[in-house]
């Protein structure tokens, strides 16, 4: 059975689901969203769980120059052994 909005339900408390994605607001404070998934034929065969939000910002991605550069400095590490 595919798990899409056709056959299931998909609901949270203070955010939006749009067919299967999740939309939170952009300055929600909230750590955790409470879910339910539901049967569209039998809504009582139904799951509710809390999915953790991430709310720290990625680092920026090391440049080709910076990789190549630290995977040097390893090797001459390593060889130094």
């Amino acid at each position: 059975m595919p798990l899409d909005s056709t056959k299931i339900i998909f609901s949270a408390d203070n955010a939006i689901f749009y067919g299967n994605s999740l939309f939170v607001p952009a300055d929600t404070k909230a750590e955790k969203y409470k879910i339910r998934v539901a049967l569209r034929e039998d809504n009582k065969m139904f799951e509710e769980f809390e999915m953790y939000v991430k709310l720290n910002e990625d680092p920026p991605l090391k440049t080709e120059g910076e990789i190549m550069a630290e995977m040097k400095a390893n090797k001459k590490k390593k060889n130094k052994m």
